[in-house]
């Protein structure tokens, strides 16, 4: 188990969070929260870019027992094909 910040136990390791998607539950610029696997975990963005509070993220890699996350793509930014939609210029 993985001690989380409040000196409780996480029943999940960083390690297996790695892919997984999970939400913010603050502001991540460049720190915050997130819940991913119903747990909360300390969080830090990977990109300058502000993930906001209600943004779905996933799990880049974990340092320690914090998260390394990306804001995923919203559903309308994808193309019907999957892929990202190419911003206009």
């Amino acid at each position: 188990m993985a001690a989380r910040r409040d000196g409780s136990t996480a029943k999940t390791t960083g390690m297996s969070l790695v892919g997984q998607s999970g939400v913010a539950t603050t502001d991540i610029a460049p720190k915050g929260e997130v819940r991913v696997a119903g747990e909360k975990w300390t969080a830090v963005a990977d990109t300058e870019e502000t993930i906001s509070e209600g943004d779905e993220v996933t799990v880049l890699e974990t340092e320690g027992v914090i998260l390394k996350v990306f804001k995923a793509p919203q559903p309308d930014a994808l193309e019907e094909n999957g892929s990202p939609a190419e911003e206009p210029a």
